[in-house]
């Protein structure tokens, strides 16, 4: 899973952020937002949402600063029988504020 090349890693609050899987939209993939600096907060602030048809996603950060994206996606077009593909993607895109 790859992140559009279009994309920068400065982010805006709410901006569109398209994920791919082989080329293609990477559909149905769930996606974790985890604030940075949260090391010493009781309250961690993330974000969970899934990736529309298009691939993206949208989300109304919670700070601006340097947040960890995690997505993670199933499909059944794995090259062995009864099996299934999984595909991941970390980034670190740094949230400005608007």
């Amino acid at each position: 899973m790859t992140v559009d090349a279009a994309i920068s890693n400065d982010l805006f609050d709410s901006e569109h952020f398209p994920m791919r899987l082989d080329g293609a939209p990477a559909a149905t993939a769930a996606i974790e937002v985890v604030p940075g600096g949260n090391r010493y907060r009781g309250k961690l602030d993330d974000v969970r949402v899934a990736t529309g048809p298009d691939g993206g996603f949208a989300a109304t950060w919670p700070t601006p600063g340097m947040d960890r994206i995690s997505a993670a996606v199933q499909d059944s077009r794995a090259t062995i029988p009864n099996a299934r593909r999984r595909a991941a993607c970390d980034a670190t895109p740094e949230v400005l504020p608007p």
